[in-house]
């Protein structure tokens, strides 16, 4: 392991690896999805606040899905 990225308040359920390797985006049970870059892992480039344990995540170029574990889906444009 290189680096290590930590922010999280509680488990992670899911993760995604951007198409540029660079971007990676986690869902967790603290109900937040956050944004990384690998090239700094010392915090997360942004953190969106669901109302739910985050169970799904999936990001492009212009935006990132989230889904919660009530079934909720939200669309975050970048």
């Amino acid at each position: 392991c290189v680096s290590s990225l930590v922010g999280h308040g509680s488990g992670i359920m899911c993760m995604h690896v951007g198409d540029d390797d660079f971007r990676v985006v986690t869902g967790s049970y603290d109900k937040t999805a956050r944004l990384w870059d690998t090239r700094r892992p010392d915090s997360a480039v942004a953190r969106f606040e669901e109302q739910a344990p985050v169970f799904s995540v999936r990001m492009d170029a212009k935006r990132l899905i989230v889904g919660t574990s009530t079934g909720a889906i939200s669309c975050y444009y970048f």
